[in-house]
Order: C-alpha cells, then sequence, then structure tokens
C-alpha cells in the first residue's frame, strides 16, 4: 500500500513501460532475422544438396547427415 504522504500526481505521471525500447529491438530482431535467411538459406541448402549427390555414403549414413542437419537448422 502505497503512503497517503505522497501527491496522487507522481503516480499518475509513472511510466514504467518504455516503448521506444522496445521498438528498437524490435528492428533488430527483424534485420538480424532477415541476414540469418539470406544467408543461412543457401548454406543449408547447398548442404543438403551435397549430402544428396554423394554416392559414396551409403544411403543410411546419407539420411543421418540429413537428419543432423536439420537439427542445426532448427536450433539456429
Amino acid at each position: 500500500n502505497f503512503s497517503s504522504d505522497w501527491p496522487v500526481s507522481i503516480f499518475d505521471n509513472a511510466d514504467c513501460f518504455a516503448e521506444e525500447f522496445f521498438f528498437i529491438e524490435e528492428i533488430g530482431a527483424v534485420v538480424f532475422g532477415a541476414f540469418g535467411i539470406f544467408i543461412y538459406s543457401p548454406i543449408s541448402m547447398r548442404t543438403f544438396v551435397a549430402l544428396g549427390a554423394n554416392l559414396k555414403l551409403s544411403a543410411k549414413m546419407r539420411y543421418y547427415h540429413r537428419t543432423m542437419t536439420k537439427a542445426l537448422v532448427i536450433q539456429v
């Protein structure tokens, strides 16, 4: 409970939510998200193509590598 000695105007003007900070965070998230999509998508696609084209690996080993690559993509 707040003290009755404090003026009511203090509580009316209290601002605990700084919208400017969250706006900057949102812009950063969008920029870095787009950067990640444009950089890491071609890398992962190239890896999947290389694994599919590699005939020296057995089918089971290719499946294992493909699964591990998918797990890495999900973690990023």
